[in-house]
């Protein structure tokens, strides 16, 4: 079953709960538990004709919104990207190389996968630097598209990798996790993927930016209903502790690159805009850097 159909699945069970109506306006609260923190009962969000989520009054994780359909992924999610790509890849080359200042001094060629690589910027980046790079995506005209150019992506249902243990050293999702059904689960999945020491990158809209947190639901292209999630750092970093990763601090500038002047130029000008907007609130976005330890917990008990 892939995630499209576990999200229809969910949503027919939530419609029929005792315990909240999605359809009814009035119902400000439903008996559904935080995913994160555990808080009873959750707190209706709903942007008009678009989209209902689920907000915690604790910890403040928007949740539960309902799925879209497939073919949102296929015909409109992708749609100009191709147009931009050059910029994607300048962007992506400068992400990879914030991830690189975390990875151990003797990996100098990592294996990276970017899980929804959409038209394949971050992978064709990481291919630029001699890596061993790979992709997978749900939408299969955005991996025709990678294919095409010789890209190593592969379509999957959205549920399990279709990898080994411990393949990769480098795992990034950008703009992915807010569209999961489980967040838990999916985190499982990647760190299950990742070799020990390896490092995760993600990147996800920031519940508390400046615009979301002023306007709410009037700013209704922030809360798009393919979103199942939005998070804060706070709201996301303990699903990754629980499923094992060790959070990072963001690094402020990224690693040294041997890619020109004006791809220098760029990286610069691209971080120093993050900087800003991260230290002001103004940042629609935030990352989480994470890594998976060297040993794992279990390895560490049967050592001790």
């Amino acid at each position: 079953m892939t995630v499209i159909e576990q999200h229809a699945n969910k949503a027919s069970a939530s419609a029929a709960a005792p315990t909240g109506d999605f359809d009814d306006a009035v119902n400000a609260t439903v008996a559904y538990e935080c995913e994160n923190c555990g808080t009873n009962p959750l707190e209706r969000f709903e942007v008009p004709r678009q989209t209902t989520l689920w907000k915690c009054t604790k910890c403040g994780l928007y949740q539960k919104g309902q799925p879209p359909t497939d073919r949102l992924y296929e015909d409109e999610y992708h749609d100009g990207y191709l147009r931009s790509l050059p910029r994607k890849i300048r962007t992506a080359q400068v992400r990879l190389g914030r991830a690189v200042k975390y990875l151990p001094e003797h990996c100098k060629s990592p294996s990276v996968l970017d899980v929804g690589c959409s038209i394949g910027a971050t992978v064709s980046a990481a291919a630029r630097r001699g890596w061993d790079a790979h992709g997978v995506d749900v939408s299969r005209s955005a991996v025709d598209s990678c294919r095409i150019r010789g890209l190593n992506c592969v379509h999957y249902g959205g549920d399990r990798l279709p990898f080994a243990d411990k393949t990769f050293d480098i795992l990034t999702s950008w703009h992915v996790i807010e569209h999961v059904e489980n967040v838990s689960t999916v985190l499982d999945d990647w760190y299950r993927v990742l070799k020990p020491g390896g490092i995760m990158v993600l990147e996800t809209p920031h519940a508390n930016c400046w615009k979301a947190r002023t306007q709410g639901a009037k700013y209704a292209k922030f809360w798009p209903a393919a979103h199942i999630y939005t998070f804060t750092p706070d709201t996301l970093e303990p699903f990754a502790a629980r499923c094992g990763f060790e959070v990072l601090p963001n690094p402020w500038f990224a690693a040294p690159t041997s890619t020109g002047l004006a791809t220098t130029t760029y990286a610069l000008a691209y971080q120093a805009f993050l900087a800003t907007s991260r230290a002001t609130g103004f940042a629609k976005a935030f990352q989480l850097f994470a890594r998976r330890p060297a040993t794992d917990a279990s390895e560490r008990k049967q050592a001790a």
